[in-house]
């Protein structure tokens, strides 16, 4: 039989070395006297000599068990630090989101959630990625949290719908300062649209698109841009070469000197979160957190 050293055997051996007798040592651990006893002997067993004299009272340890005590107390010590140290790193995780968002939920509900979230807890990791990806990094575990526009639900995640945005037309003043509405776009028919590949995001692809056509605006050159409208082909609407869609949120990282013209009612695209099933316990405050500065930033608040 493969005998081993366990910790309630240590346990009862350094409880009845301390106190001195094997009843007061199981009230000191809160067990059974006939437990400890059987403890300290299979210990015995185990290593194959006398930890404890019984036929004097109070018990007295043998020259082993005098040697092998400190031995065992470091061992519980260290066993004790162990645990107490893996509590904390469990803690820790738990107060602890990667939250992945898209872009334009980077430019301006994240530093406010970041913020807000200094003082309140938990600790947030932004992993800021491309349209389209968020959901992929929750589902694989990059993220304990996605945000995104037009989020879907991938296989063991769900969605959870946090409120709508509105899509705002993006332009140069010379393109779009003569624009008295945005019901009726079919002037800039001929100006190319700066969108990013359907296949990112093929339902909100289709929703930029279908709010144009109602508009009147069937572009007929669409300029492939990355996820960040903002960046490397900014300035093709920075020099009126392009118009651009996107979310309010996305418009206020554009060049300040564009214009944007909200395109109305009908035109808003939700505003989601995914999240894994099962979620952490923080998930929720997170959340909660993120309605609120929504809601707060939809009605022109700027509440850190």
């Amino acid at each position: 039989m493969d005998l081993r050293v366990t910790l309630k055997q240590l346990e009862a051996f350094e409880a009845v070395a301390t106190h001195g007798t094997f009843g007061r040592a199981a009230d000191a651990l809160g067990r059974a006297q006939p437990t400890v006893s059987k403890e300290v002997r299979a210990l015995e067993r185990t290593l194959g000599t006398e930890l404890v004299i019984r036929q004097e009272r109070p018990t007295r340890l043998s020259p082993e068990g005098v040697e092998l005590l400190e031995r065992a107390r470091a061992a519980l010590t260290a066993t004790a630090l162990f645990e107490r140290t893996a509590r904390d790193l469990g803690e820790r995780a738990a107060s602890h989101l990667t939250v992945a968002c898209s872009p334009s939920i980077a430019n301006r509900l994240m530093p406010h959630l970041l913020q807000r979230l200094e003082t309140e807890g938990p600790k947030l990791t932004v992993l800021e990625i491309g349209t389209g990806q968020v959901e992929q990094a929750v589902a694989t575990g990059e993220a304990d949290l996605g945000l995104a526009h037009f989020a879907r639900a991938p296989q063991g995640c769900r969605r959870i719908h946090l409120g709508d945005d509105p899509l705002v037309l993006v332009g140069h003043p010379d393109l779009l300062g003569d624009l008295r509405t945005t019901q009726d776009l079919a002037s800039l028919d001929e100006t190319p649209l700066l969108v990013w590949p359907r296949e990112n995001h093929p339902a909100y692809f289709d929703a930029i698109m279908t709010g144009l056509l109602r508009r009147g605006l069937e572009p007929h050159t669409l300029l492939q841009a990355t996820d960040r409208l903002s960046g490397s082909h900014g300035y093709l609407l920075g020099q009126g070469r392009a118009v651009a869609v996107v979310p309010v949120d996305a418009a206020e990282s554009l060049d300040p000197q564009l214009l944007s013209l909200p395109l109305g009612e009908g035109a808003d695209v939700p505003f989601d979160a995914v999240i894994p099933h099962p979620p952490k316990a923080v998930v929720d405050l997170v959340l909660a957190t993120c309605r609120r500065i929504h809601a707060e930033l939809r009605g022109g608040g700027e509440h850190g």
